[in-house]
């Protein structure tokens, strides 16, 4: 589930209520599910490798990224990707 008090402490808007409430059917699936330890949603001079790693193994990867890239998600470690390579990959309409 989405890291409601971590969104917060970064700043960063509010998950939608109805995405805290039902997540996406694959969430279940989820590597991340089993690292809480793990910074999703790291702020300037945090290093992403480790979520990254996470997500290079996860089952779900795939529909994860297609999700927060449908979603415009603006933050975070999403699919293996970060908010600059989402917003890349965004624009070259490689998604």
């Amino acid at each position: 589930m989405i890291d409601v008090l971590e969104a917060l402490m970064a700043g960063n808007d509010l998950p939608a209520i109805s995405d805290i409430l039902h997540p996406p059917h694959w969430h279940a699936g989820a590597e991340c599910r089993k690292h809480p330890e793990i910074t999703w949603f790291p702020v300037l001079g945090q290093p992403a490798a480790p979520a990254k790693r996470i997500c290079a193994v996860c089952p779900v990867r795939l529909e994860c990224l297609a999700w927060s890239v449908e979603r415009a998600e603006l933050d975070g470690i999403w699919g293996g990707l970060s908010t600059l390579e989402r917003r890349r990959l965004r624009r070259t309409g490689a998604a």
